[in-house]
């Protein structure tokens, strides 16, 4: 189990960052530009984003947060379970069910949205302000799944 948590405080700690880039600059580069242009470069990413790499660290992830976690339920006695478990609770939710729950929603709204269009202005500053909250939360829960899986190492 050792090997599989440093795996994935690296691959949380890589996620992390791909999010951080996100709620930095990427988002409020896009908001200020022009508006249709912004929407247009979102639309390709949420397209793009779909790119085997990204795909195996966003789908092995939750695989590897879960194992993790059965792991712990099932050995709790060990000094580091509650770690294993924390990390497992917290990407599974903070990250990759809010994910589910708040970003894909919006980039799905978003994707039928014409540029052009009369309410894309009020649908873009909603995504906006909306999808950089949510992504806010996917960092932070990124960044403490990887802090707990460190811990776990440490502590066994």
């Amino acid at each position: 189990m050792y090997e599989l948590g440093l795996i994935g405080a690296l691959a949380s700690a890589v996620m992390a960052g791909v999010f951080f880039a996100f709620s930095s600059f990427v988002m409020k580069a896009l908001g200020n530009i022009d508006r249709a242009e912004g929407i247009r470069a979102m639309q390709r990413i949420n397209i793009d984003v779909f790119s085997l790499s990204f795909m195996l660290m966003f789908f092995g992830l939750p695989l590897v947060a879960l194992l993790i976690g059965v792991h712990a339920v099932l050995n709790w006695q060990a000094n580091e379970s509650i770690y294993y478990l924390m990390a497992s609770v917290i990407y599974l939710a903070g990250s990759f069910g809010v994910t589910v729950a708040g970003n894909v929603p919006l980039n799905n709204r978003l994707a039928k949205v014409n540029p052009e269009s009369g309410d894309a202005n009020s649908i873009w500053e909603h995504y906006l302000i909306s999808w950089t909250l949510w992504n806010h939360l996917r960092t932070f829960a990124c960044v403490l799944t990887s802090v707990a899986l460190v811990c776990a190492s440490v502590v066994k």
